[in-house]
Order: structure tokens, then sequence, then C-alpha cells
């Protein structure tokens, strides 16, 4: 089970040496389960990500969305393996089991982008799914998931391989009862949790 960052900002990417600790890009983490290739959040990150992968990208990459806000999506026109013909399934949980293509479309599409996302490859697959279900890719691997409270809502993603668990907790608004039960089932046992850290605890009341 194999993590890496490639982008870990909200809400905007920036530059300069007082970024230089952790990068200037919004979200973006790589998830390796054994050879499967799953892509958390599609910020700027992930156009340094599909830089990497270059040409040996997989034949197959997984894509799955936090939620739709403009730094968990604005990178995707970006992701090399669009344009090299891969097949490129993008998840979201957010949307009360719709699928995220026409939202996406409406986002990359004249006037406010140039070109649609299925221009670029149309191969690209949108899947919708409800949070807090397990979801289950064609190639039979599952990802547990948790519904996240947050503006327009948020999911949670548990990856579990080789006796490894991690766990990626982006966006989540903090309220009473706080941590909430559900969260903590989640996270239990897990090696490693990604949690968002936008705010410090001076600044949540505000």
């Amino acid at each position: 089970l194999l993590v890496r960052f490639w982008g870990v900002r909200g809400s905007t990417n920036a530059s300069g040496r007082s970024f230089q600790e952790v990068g200037g890009h919004t979200p973006c983490v790589e998830i390796r389960c054994g050879d499967r290739l799953f892509v958390v959040d599609a910020g700027t990150g992930i156009g340094a990500l599909g830089a990497a992968l270059g040409d040996e990208a997989p034949e197959e990459i997984d894509i799955l969305l936090s939620h739709l806000h403009l730094d968990h999506v604005i990178g995707l026109p970006f992701f090399r393996p669009l344009h090299l013909g891969r097949t490129v399934r993008i998840h979201a949980g957010n949307l009360g089991g719709e699928s995220p293509k026409a939202p996406l479309e409406r986002l990359f599409s004249p006037p406010l982008f140039p070109i649609r996302l299925d221009e670029i490859d149309p191969a690209v697959r949108y899947h919708g799914f409800r949070a807090g279900e397990t979801l289950r890719l064609p190639d039979g691997a599952t990802v547990a998931t948790c519904i996240l409270d947050h503006p327009s809502g948020s999911t949670g993603y548990r990856f579990d391989h080789g006796g490894r668990s991690v766990c990626y907790v982006s966006d989540v608004e903090h309220h009473e009862p706080w941590p909430s039960p559900d969260l903590v089932r989640f996270v239990r046992g897990a090696d490693l949790v990604i949690y968002d850290a936008m705010f410090s605890t001076a600044q949540y009341p505000a």
C-alpha cells in the first residue's frame, strides 16, 4: 500500500519559498494497492502526477473525488493519461447517487473552458454513488466510503490492502458531537489517516 501526495493545499494553489515544505498544489493523492492506481481528488496536483506517470500510465485509472469544489477538480483536463487514451473512471459520492458528469461538463465547457473532457478523451467514464456505500470497481476491487459534513457534501475513502489501511478525510465540518461516531468507526484501526487541516483550532470558531 503506497501513498504519495501531489497536492495538499486548499482553497487555492500557491507558489513561493514559503510554500516549499508541503508544496503549492491543491488536493491530489496517489494511492497504490499493489499494481492498482487510485487517484483521490483532482486538484492542480494531478497535473504533476500525470507528468510523472508519463507514457507508462496504467491502462485503467480510477479518480475518486471527495467532492466537486473547484480546488478538488480544477486539474482534471491537465491529467496526462486523459490524453493517452487510457480508461479513466471518475467517481463521486456527494451527489446523492447522481453521476458527476453533468456538473463537470458545465465546468469544462465554453465559455468557462474551451474544450469538454469527452473531447479530450471520449473514453472517460463517470460513476455516481452514495457516500457511505462500499464502492465496487469493475475488476472486483472495493473501497469503503463515509459521508462527511461539508457544504454540498463530501466523501471520505478508506483503502485496505496487504494488511494495511489508509483513510482520506478531506473537507469536513466540526459539529457536536465531535468527533462524529460514524467517522471514528470509519478510521478505527487505520495505519494512516489523511485529515483536513485547513483551519487551526484557533481559527475554526470564526
